[in-house]
């Protein structure tokens, strides 16, 4: 793990991040009208997540009825897989919404992917886990590797039928050359 020994080239202002067989130097910056939410580290770790709250400026309207509250970016390793025999689940998009709400709103939550599925090769089912609405990307057909890509999804919180907003995860995948 070069992350770990020191041993990578990355920059003070990227992030080195562990791939199976390597590694990857990261930079995330917050789109315009968004500032970044927590601190930031120098190593991403498997689970980290950097993510940019949308901040708008006095009297900025079209930011304001923009239905975008966050943005997030996301990454992880994947090995490829020599023997793929059913769909392997690799992020959980947590919402804060119970999954049981009241019968009186009429509101849902829609994960989707928006720009990123090469070949189909991801899919989301919402489920229920803790009592909280869940999405669950799941790899349903094998990749191989090496091959870098970016998964964008959304997370719609819809209410009477219209998005009221929405946040997007940047899903950056690396995907080995590796079996292991």
């Amino acid at each position: 793990d070069e992350c770990v020994t020191g041993t990578h080239t990355c920059s003070v202002t990227e992030s080195c991040f562990n791939v199976q067989g390597g590694f990857r130097c990261l930079s995330f910056e917050c789109p315009p009208n968004y500032r970044q939410a927590g601190e930031i580290r120098a190593r991403v770790e498997r689970s980290d997540t950097i993510r940019c709250v949308k901040s708008c400026q006095p009297n900025d309207i079209g930011c304001v009825l923009d239905p975008v509250h966050s943005v997030s970016h996301t990454v992880i390793s994947l090995p490829t897989f020599r023997e793929f025999t059913k769909p392997e689940e690799i992020v959980f998009l947590r919402t804060m919404s119970p999954a049981h709400s009241s019968p009186q709103l009429s509101s849902d939550i829609v994960f989707d992917i928006l720009e990123g599925n090469v070949q189909n090769s991801f899919d989301i089912v919402k489920r229920q886990e803790h009592g909280m609405i869940v999405g669950v990307v799941r790899q349903v057909k094998p990749l191989i590797g090496s091959l870098n890509m970016v998964l964008k999804l959304a997370m719609n919180y819809v209410t009477s039928g219209v998005v009221s907003h929405r946040n997007i995860v940047n899903v950056h995948i690396f995907v080995s050359e590796f079996w292991f």
